[in-house]
């Protein structure tokens, strides 16, 4: 997807300690629109799932304060012969607030279906708009916005059906609204959209009805609105559901409102600024008691969303709009060595002596793995405890506020905050060793990468020849087409592609520059090759060439290691000692909070202490 243009730090592709392990789902870039002040703006993730596999995936925003409005649609995208589910659910709250409706259509293959949100009569409006497209075709969507002056909820979402495995266009597009409205966001994967905006409210909210339409033969639909507790002066919104192709992925629009209120979101990327600073960086005077309120509401809000059933018995994979706190460190750090120590003893007994010669290439495979498996949550502490503990999620908010203070009407009309938390349901079969980053320049692919760098994969040399032809051809033939044309990647992208039982799905999109990691690929001396303008080597078709210490493999060329990293048995020394050392460390998040907490409100004189020291975690 589009970087954001905001500026909450896009080096998606950067890894930090190691490369992304086995079991992750990868990281996806989030589309940020431009809107006006005081907007949860919206995001969009793409996931794809395989085959058959209803994919999950969770939308998180940071609480909103003033005259918001809330709500969730599912739309669920489910293969032949499954049930395919559309959900809207209502808030608990809201001044004046008004519902949505959410129509799903199926299209015959080959047909380039449009979706257009009607025109409401009233004031107080949103529309969430689905189809469905058979495979292969590409949809559009249009939004008609709400003429309203007061009061609106003039936010659209459009989500549109692609490919297996293709992440979709993510376009803002600003309507013209002026008092206290709410952006919403869309999480997109195979199987399953939502839209979930979670900020608070009062009163007045709307009840729902259900209609169904007729279905193809073999799928079973189900359509279902949870009403909210209301008052008074309720109004109905529809849901429309309607079958699926039997392979599809997201494409997901969202629509912003201008707004005029500020929402609790900028504080909260306040306070994990200041609780990173004063914990790792001796600044323990700037944390106020105002800060830590704010980390216990983002703290209350991530675990209820994890204990929904999505996510309850798989876990999640959480983030912000920018990267991916995998450099964080996990509640339960205790159980990060025994991890480490079990998954080396099988991969040693594995591969015996092929690897005996380099335990550092097993060192670092084990390293990575045990270190994904404590990015998987299950709760609000064990999402804070990665947030609040890493420097990538630290550096990216420092970025955003920085980016929102510098807009040159930041006093008069200050820039809404965009930066998001986004969860997606936890992927176990996808593997390190089988994750690509696929260079795309001019609609093609021009060169392709093992994903971790670091290490020597036996597996992927044993089939490097077939793995090349099965990722170069999904991304040609699956990827390229839906994304040409867009002049969000008119300069080209960076897809990441994970490979699992035959089968690729894109993992996340990156942009076209020295931002973007290049994995075993330099974007100085190897420019010309990812930007498909040849080598200086003039490797050729169908032919395997050494490249100091890789194979490059076929054309497009696929770099893969055939030996360790050099300097990797260093590297591990280090890591290994970094990692024992937070072993020893007892001290979670909850108790630095509550101590800045008590710091804090001892400064303020603020009386009583307010912090909820029980864990919340499983």
């Amino acid at each position: 997807m589009a970087e954001p243009e905001a500026g909450a730090g896009t080096d998606a592709g950067e890894v930090h300690a190691a490369a992304q392990p086995e079991g992750v789902a990868g990281e996806a870039q989030a589309a940020e629109p431009e809107a006006g002040a005081g907007t949860d703006a919206g995001e969009v993730h793409a996931a794809a799932q395989p085959e058959g596999v209803v994919g999950e995936v969770q939308a998180m925003e940071l609480e909103a304060e003033a005259g918001t409005d809330t709500g969730e649609a599912h739309v669920a995208a489910q293969p032949e012969g499954a049930a395919a589910r559309a959900q809207v659910v209502e808030p608990e709250a809201g001044a004046g607030t008004d519902t949505g409706e959410v129509h799903a259509a199926a299209q015959p293959e080959g047909v380039v279906s449009e979706a257009q949100a009607a025109k409401p009569e009233a004031g107080a409006e949103w529309r969430l708009t689905a189809y469905a497209q058979a495979e292969g075709v590409v949809g559009e969507a249009q939004a008609v916005e709400p003429e309203a002056e007061a009061d609106t909820n003039a936010w659209e979402v459009h989500v549109a059906a692609q490919a297996e495995g293709v992440v979709g266009e993510a376009q803002a597009v600003e309507p013209e609204a002026e008092a206290d409205t709410n952006a919403g966001e869309v999480e997109g994967v195979v199987g399953e959209a939502q839209v979930v905006v979670e900020p608070e409210a009062e009163a007045d909210t709307n009840a729902g009805e259900v209609h169904a339409v007729p279905q193809p033969e073999g799928v079973a639909v189900q359509a279902q609105v949870v009403e909210p507790e209301a008052g008074a002066g309720t109004d109905a919104g529809d849901v429309h559901a309607a079958a699926q192709p039997e392979v599809v992925a997201i494409q997901a629009q969202v629509v912003e409102p201008v707004a005029e209120a500020d929402t609790n979101a900028r504080e909260q990327g306040t306070a994990i600024r200041s609780f990173y600073a004063a914990r790792y960086n001796s600044r323990r005077e700037s944390f106020s008691s105002a800060h830590a309120v704010a980390l216990y509401e983002l703290r209350k809000a991530l675990d209820a969303i994890l204990r929904r059933p999505e996510f309850e018995e798989k876990g999640a994979f959480v983030r912000l709009s920018s990267r991916s706190p995998k450099d964080g460190s996990p509640f339960r750090q205790v159980e990060f060595q025994s991890k480490y120590q079990d998954i080396l003893a099988r991969l040693n007994d594995a591969e015996g002596e092929e690897t005996a010669s380099s335990p550092e290439n097993n060192q670092m495979r084990a390293l990575a793995t045990s270190s994904s498996n404590c990015w998987r949550v299950f709760s609000g502490d064990d999402a804070m405890s990665l947030i609040l503990s890493s420097e990538r999620v630290f550096v990216d908010v420092i970025e955003a506020l920085v980016c929102q203070e510098s807009h040159p009407d930041a006093l008069e009309k200050p820039k809404p905050w965009t930066m998001k938390i986004s969860g997606r349901a936890w992927e176990e079969d996808l593997q390190d060793q089988f994750e690509f980053r696929c260079f795309v320049r001019n609609a093609a692919v021009t060169a392709m990468s093992q994903y971790n760098h670091y290490c020597m994969f036996p597996a992927l040399l044993a089939a490097h020849s077939q793995t090349q032809k099965e990722v170069a051809n999904f991304c040609e033939k699956e990827v390229c087409p839906r994304l040409a044309g867009n002049k969000n990647y008119e300069e080209g992208y960076v897809v990441d592609v994970g490979l699992m039982s035959g089968r690729c799905v894109v993992i996340e999109v990156n942009p076209f520059k020295n931002s973007t990691g290049a994995a075993l690929f330099d974007w100085k001396h190897d420019m010309r090759l990812i930007s498909g303008l040849g080598s200086e080597t003039g490797l050729s078709e169908n032919k395997e060439q050494q490249v100091q210490d890789c194979m490059q493999v076929e054309c497009p060329p696929l770099r893969i290691r055939v030996v360790p990293m050099p300097g990797l048995a260093e590297l591990m020394d280090v890591l290994l000692d970094e990692a024992q050392i937070a072993t020893h460390n007892k001290e979670s998040y909850l108790d630095v909070l509550m101590s800045l907490e008590l710091e804090a409100r001892q400064r303020e004189g603020s009386g009583e202490l307010i912090s909820r020291r029980a864990c919340i975690c499983q």
